[in-house]
């Protein structure tokens, strides 16, 4: 004869058999490089900002400071200050201004996103360029502080009026 299991053994057994996998599931979260495992999540922001270009020979044309605002799509952050500075080549590709060794920052109530860009202006039209960049976020301060992500940002830069620019950016984390 089989010996005979209480219902109150039935039960113990049964809490048993469900709480042993859930603990070893909140384990492997727990691992370190478990979120690894996980899809990037994507990240994107618009900026609108002033262009201050200056001759500069060093970068093979200008030296460029921009100034603006910039508004997340909340992965990142909601609204935050745009200040980014780069070289514009207009020397090695005749036609194109080359934007080189681009840095980026967008400090925000949260902390300071810390990035950086290479891309192309394309005129298309009086006074246009079309520009297209790969970006990079590499850090910063506060929730942003050892942050990463790649990504293309385009705009339209109006080199007619400095103060009309805008560009769009988006990506994914952890590349």
């Amino acid at each position: 004869m089989k010996p005979h299991l209480s219902a109150r053994t039935c039960a113990r057994w049964v809490r048993l058999a469900v709480s042993v996998p859930l603990l070893a599931g909140l384990l492997v979260l727990a691992l370190p490089g478990a979120a690894s495992a996980r899809p990037a999540r994507s990240w994107s922001f618009h900026i609108d900002y002033t262009i201050n270009p200056v001759p500069d020979v060093a970068c093979g044309g200008f030296a460029q400071t921009d100034v603006g605002t910039a508004t997340g799509n909340g992965s990142l952050f909601r609204q935050g200050v745009w200040n980014s500075n780069e070289c514009i080549n207009i020397v090695t590709q005749p036609g194109v201004l080359q934007e080189d060794h681009g840095h980026f920052t967008i400090a925000t109530r949260k902390g300071t996103l810390v990035g950086a860009y290479d891309g192309t202006g394309t005129p298309t039209g009086v006074g246009h360029l079309r520009t297209a960049a790969t970006v990079r976020l590499t850090g910063g301060t506060g929730v942003f502080a050892g942050i990463t992500g790649c990504g293309n940002a385009l705009g339209d830069s109006n080199m007619l009026d400095t103060a009309d620019n805008h560009l769009d950016a988006s990506g994914r984390f952890g590349c």
